[in-house]
């Protein structure tokens, strides 16, 4: 098709010229994206004006393809619907070349910049981003293509931008990292030609290789989440699948030894296996950076998915790039809807592998013991405190100063917080119990020192109470 070069909010920021069907894989993407409210998205497109022609031409094409169905009036489309064919469109058919989905990545600098938020320093107030998932998604996306770029070209230059991207932020300096990572980006836009000269064959290769990939099912998880993770790989064994087909780094003998890097592991992975991905939601998770590369190269390479919640773990918990529309099994939900959804996981990796059901298992009694041991399982996060730890916090946070004192007597020591001494003087298990919760209070940073055997409660530990 010819050049198609309109400006539209979802395009390359410096007008790359691309094909009108890219325009709609483009489009297609941000519809399915808004498909729960759909016509108030199509509202807000419209209200820029200048975008009209832009978005009938968009519109018309898909309307002719018949992955809508829409009317015209006043020159802009109302009550746009997704077609059966629309709704049903698969992740490859919408799946960009390497080169358009690197310059819809860096296109989105703008976008990403947004979720920077203050944070109080203890001399200064600063701008922090690398604990938003959002951002970590974004930032792996782009390793994961550039990593690629490099692999086949050496180029010194994009070494150099991935090594900066890789690179851990410490808070303080994360606005000064993302200038720069930006900078280097948008430099590598201007000249991206030069890294995809071969990319009209990009198509039909990657089409090749995916035929002859061999399917695997990748558990992403949290290592701290591995006593409910055990019991998933269980399951899946008792399906029928092996450590020939089960990628899961926390359980001995379903990790594949290949490099110490977590980049290189997850390269090695993507590129010689077809995934299913097994997201296994809970705090934990969106806690870990590995978790969220992890998440952030499943939607890069567009790869099947599921997402299991761990019990507490609801599903508005669920944050970034992984589509909560798609199987996503609450494992403390009613109990019906938890077998028929782990039943139809069932089918679905059968299909993936290309496999029947193995009807000599007996998996009616697997799934229900399963779903009985999940939720006996206490999920742990680090968020978490003991119970002596919280009630000091209760007992400070009721003084106007919300201190916690330590006094030292005949008997031994004494915490007092707020008004309360929470141990008797003398009572060496009490003493004990009453310190260690202090030290955790303090590691957690939920109170700080100001004096000699005075602390208070740090901004931290008033969120944790909810204050």
């Amino acid at each position: 098709m010819a050049g198609y070069k309109k400006y539209d909010k979802e395009s390359n920021s410096i007008g790359v010229e691309l094909s009108m069907e890219t325009y709609i894989k483009k489009f297609m993407r941000q519809l399915l994206k808004h498909k729960d409210s759909l016509n108030e998205y199509v509202d807000e497109l419209y209200s820029d004006e200048s975008r009209d022609e832009d978005l009938n031409d968009l519109f018309s094409e898909l309307k002719k393809q018949g992955f809508i169905n829409c009317m015209y009036a006043d020159n802009r489309a109302y009550n746009v619907q997704l077609t059966i064919k629309g709704k049903n469109i698969s992740a490859s058919e919408l799946r960009l070349s390497n080169k358009e989905e690197l310059l819809e990545l860096i296109g989105q600098i703008g976008d990403i910049e947004k979720y920077f938020h203050k944070m109080d320093g203890q001399w200064a107030m600063f701008e922090q981003i690398h604990d938003v998932p959002e951002y970590q998604e974004w930032i792996q996306q782009i390793i994961f293509y550039l990593q690629d770029i490099f692999d086949k070209t050496t180029d010194l230059y994009i070494q150099d931008t991935v090594n900066l991207c890789k690179r851990h932020m410490n808070g303080t300096d994360d606005r000064k990292r993302f200038i720069e990572i930006s900078g280097k980006l948008k430099s590598i836009e201007k000249n991206i030609d030069k890294y995809f000269e071969n990319s009209k064959n990009e198509g039909d290769e990657s089409s090749l290789k995916a035929i002859s990939k061999t399917p695997m099912i990748f558990i992403s998880h949290s290592s701290k989440d591995e006593k409910h993770v055990e019991l998933i790989v269980k399951l899946l064994k008792d399906m029928g699948f092996t450590k020939e087909n089960v990628f899961c780094s926390s359980v001995p003998g379903y990790g594949i030894k290949l490099s110490g890097d977590i980049y290189d592991t997850l390269l090695n992975l993507f590129s010689e296996h077809k995934l299913y991905m097994i997201f296994v939601h809970s705090q934990n998770y969106y806690s870990s950076p590995i978790s969220l590369n992890e998440m952030g190269a499943a939607w890069v390479l567009k790869s099947d998915f599921c997402s299991v919640l761990l019990p507490g773990f609801d599903y508005s918990d669920m944050k970034g790039v992984v589509d909560s529309s798609k199987i996503s099994i609450k494992i403390d939900a009613e109990r019906k809807t938890v077998q028929n959804l782990l039943n139809e996981l069932y089918v679905n990796l059968s299909e993936f592998f290309s496999v029947s059901r193995d009807t000599s298992i007996v998996w009616e009694g697997e799934r229900d013991e399963f779903i009985d041991k999940m939720n006996v399982i206490k999920v742990v996060t680090d968020s978490q405190i003991s119970k002596e730890a919280e009630d000091i916090l209760n007992e400070a946070e009721k003084d106007i100063r919300g201190e916690v004192l330590i006094s030292r007597g005949l008997g031994g020591k004494t915490v007092q917080a707020g008004k309360k001494k929470m141990n008797e003087e003398g009572n060496r298990r009490e003493e004990t119990r009453m310190l260690s919760a202090v030290k955790e209070l303090l590691s957690k940073g939920y109170i700080e020192q100001t004096g000699e055997d005075i602390y208070q409660i740090t901004d931290g530990g008033y969120t944790f109470l909810g204050k």
